[in-house]
């Protein structure tokens, strides 16, 4: 049985591409870009902050969580990160001012965010969580013109812009793809 499964993880199937996953792959070749510019552009130089790459990247995979399949599936992987993000945010938030980073206060706010999902029933969030905390604490303990606090607000900021994009570009490229089908088809 554990032979079959790790036979599997390591098969791969005859490739077949169907129109939707071109839609896919062009949603990511849009909204990456978006995320970044949008980032970088808009949030970080609203903040006057300086530009961190490691938060760009939470908003970028906000971004493919929102798009995944851009289906019923799509909308709880958005939720589930979502959770995590604000859990994370929290959790981090009130270590980083009661602490500085450090690597212990890294290793006991990852246990804290299992603890609290698999308390609250959100075993979907522990993933999301724990990412979102290692990014949160990381650039935490990067030299920084800003607070250590800040961090979480800044990280909860990338989410929110990615998610934001990632959901933009889906409904535009939706509505645009939608629309092209009903031409083709005719009255």
């Amino acid at each position: 049985m554990i032979n079959d499964d790790l036979r599997n993880c390591f098969r791969f199937t005859r490739p077949r591409l169907r129109a939707g996953d071109f839609i896919t792959a062009l949603q990511y070749v849009i909204a990456g870009p978006i995320v970044y510019l949008a980032d970088h552009h808009l949030f970080m130089a609203a903040l006057e902050v300086e530009f961190s790459r490691l938060g760009t990247v939470w908003g970028v995979i906000a971004a493919v969580f929102v798009i995944h399949d851009s289906g019923k599936g799509s909308f709880k992987l958005a939720v589930s990160l979502l959770i995590g993000t604000v859990l994370a945010a929290l959790i981090t938030l009130a270590y980083l001012l009661m602490f500085s980073f450090s690597v212990i206060g890294l290793g006991l706010c990852l246990g804290v965010g299992a603890l609290l999902c698999r308390a609250f029933g959100r075993r979907d969030s522990l993933i999301p969580t724990s990412i979102a905390i290692s990014v949160i604490m990381i650039t935490a303990g990067a030299p920084s013109d800003h607070e250590t606090w800040f961090n979480p607000l800044l990280r909860l900021g990338n989410f929110l812009i990615g998610a934001l994009c990632g959901t933009l570009v889906v409904a535009l490229t939706s509505l645009l793809f939608r629309r092209h089908e009903v031409d083709v088809e005719g009255p």
